[in-house]
Parts: structure tokens; sequence; C-alpha cells
């Protein structure tokens, strides 16, 4: 029995479980066909639970899948910086063709890694070759999607602070690091899509940020006066035109700091080797008016998704 997994986020110091869906969970009932239904480059069916059946799943041990994996944190680290707290994810495909899926875990204190399926619920760790550790980068996030168009699973890795890095698979699970993006910002999560119909996968990066105020408790504000309103003039003696403090603090309704989150970084796949950063400020993105917008969002991107969420063949971008 081959699986597929979704995206899913790990917390913090707990060993991996996979759990399997039983057989009888979910499945035709008895002497029932699928009734399947055609959509826009996919198909869907529903399940009827058999009689005799209920949902659930049953827990694999390490025993028996071979999975060894922690994403320790050290609380020294975390009181520091909380947002390491919001943790790390996993990335599922079969990067060496073999028609198994294959694991890949994200990990704050320790090396990623990569586990072969082997078939019959067993996995073989193969980071070392396959050259995907990421030491020391504080990992977030990943995925496994064909970036190339050569046929087989590239990977993307986020990390805190660390950027974004591109992994090219030569087909048999073995990776060179291609390109580091989105530099010294925190990735949380990514999404793919062939934005421009050029037939590569364009990259969607939604961005938290490294460290924030919360972390940061004798950060001193100046502040001054502009056309009768208050508005913070410096930030630790640094002025806030600094690229560091630029659009970061704002002093809200209430009197009080308010911090926004790092803008999001979208770029275009050319061909496949070449990633180029595109604009929210220079036409490609329209406010609520039609007009482009004046500054990206500063937002705090945890989560992106690219589907047609209107249904007229084109992919649109959920964050």
């Amino acid at each position: 029995m081959k699986s597929r997994w979704a995206s899913c986020s790990l917390p913090l110091a707990i060993r991996v479980l996979l759990l399997i869906l039983l057989p009888w969970a979910a499945r035709a009932a008895p002497g029932s066909a699928l009734d399947w239904q055609n959509g826009n480059g996919f198909r869907s069916a529903a399940l009827t639970v058999a009689p005799d059946g209920q949902p659930g799943f049953s827990m694999l041990p390490e025993s028996t899948t071979g999975i060894a994996f922690t994403n320790v944190l050290w609380q020294s680290r975390s009181l520091t910086n909380q947002v390491l707290l919001n943790g790390s994810g996993v990335a599922a495909g079969d990067v060496d063709g073999d028609g198994w899926c294959d694991l890949y875990f994200c990990a704050l204190d320790r090396p990623n890694a990569l586990y072969r399926n082997l078939g019959n619920w067993r996995f073989q760790e193969i980071t070392a070759e396959a050259g995907v550790a990421c030491a020391g980068l504080t990992s977030s996030g990943a995925t496994f999607a064909d970036l190339d168009g050569d046929g087989d699973l590239d990977l993307i890795v986020n990390t805190i602070g660390h950027g974004t890095h591109i992994f090219l698979n030569d087909g048999k699970g073995r990776f060179s690091e291609q390109a580091v993006l989105n530099d010294h910002k925190a990735g949380m999560s990514l999404a793919l899509g062939d934005l421009d119909g050029d037939g590569f996968l364009d990259l969607y990066l939604a961005n938290y940020r490294a460290q924030a105020l919360m972390d940061m408790p004798n950060t001193l504000f100046n502040f001054a006066t502009v056309n009768g309103q208050r508005v913070i003039a410096s930030v630790n003696g640094r002025p806030v035109s600094d690229p560091q403090f630029a659009h970061r603090f704002r002093i809200s309704p209430r009197g009080s700091i308010d911090e926004d989150g790092e803008p999001d970084e979208i770029y275009h796949n050319a061909g496949g080797t070449s990633f180029v950063p595109l604009s929210f400020t220079q036409g490609a993105f329209l406010d609520e008016d039609g007009q482009p917008l004046a500054l990206p969002p500063f937002d705090w991107g945890l989560s992106v998704m690219i589907r047609d969420l209107n249904q007229v063949g084109l992919p649109d971008i959920w964050v």
C-alpha cells in the first residue's frame, strides 16, 4: 500500500509519529463502484464507509518505520527568540523515482532529515548522501516540486533568517544547491504555481519575521510630531528609514507600539534554474480600487496556497 502525505507542521520536541489510514476506514462499500466526477485537471469520487467499518488511524512505532527524528528546540533559544516556537514542517514526495513516497523533515536545532521509503512502511535515512542536511539553518518548512521540468522532484527549504534554499534533484535522489532566495527573512511556508503560463512553477514565500519586538525588551523608541501627528522617529538611535526598521513599527490609535511582519516574496521561475523577484508595487498587484499597490503587504505570513479559486483557469494566491 503506497502512501500520499500532505504537508503538516511538527510540534517542538515531539518525535515523528506515522499514522496510517486503516484499509477499512475509507473505501467503496462492497459491490459498489466509484462515481468519478471530472473537474478542471482532476477527478474526484465520494467514498462511503463500509457498514462494518469505522474511520480511524493506526500509529506506527519507530521500531516499525525506522524513522528516529525529533525536532528539538533548546529552551535557551526559545527564551530569546519566540518566533522559533512556530515550529517546522515536513515534505513528502518520490525523490528517487522508485514509486514510493519519501519524507523530508525540517528541524530548528539539528540537521534536517530525508528518509527513503523502502516499502512496507520501512524508511531509511539518506540525508548525507542526498546532500540536504541544511545543518545550522533553523529550517521552518519545505516542499518537493519539479522546478526545472525534468521530471523529478526538486527541494525548496525555508529557514528563519537564513533565506530559502533551492536544491535541484539529479533524478536519483541526490541534490545540489542551486540558489538562496529570500535573504535574511523568515519564510514560514511556500506555494508554487505557474502564474504566467510559461510552463514553469513560480514561487510565493509567506514571510513572518526572524525576530520580533516581544524578544527585544530593551528597545528604545524616540518620537517626533509630523503634521500634528506623533510618529516614531528612531529605534535604538537609528532612523526608521533604516532597512531593519522601515515600515516595521507604528503607533496604534491606543498609543501603543504595533509591529508589522515582513513583506512576502514572490519569484518568477525563469526556465527552471533562475528565479527573478517580482514587485508588489509595479502593477502586478492591484488594490480593491484597481490601483497598483503603493506598498507591499506587511503581514505576519504563516501559510499560502495557489489555487484557481474562481474557476477561470488562472491560478490565484491565498495567503
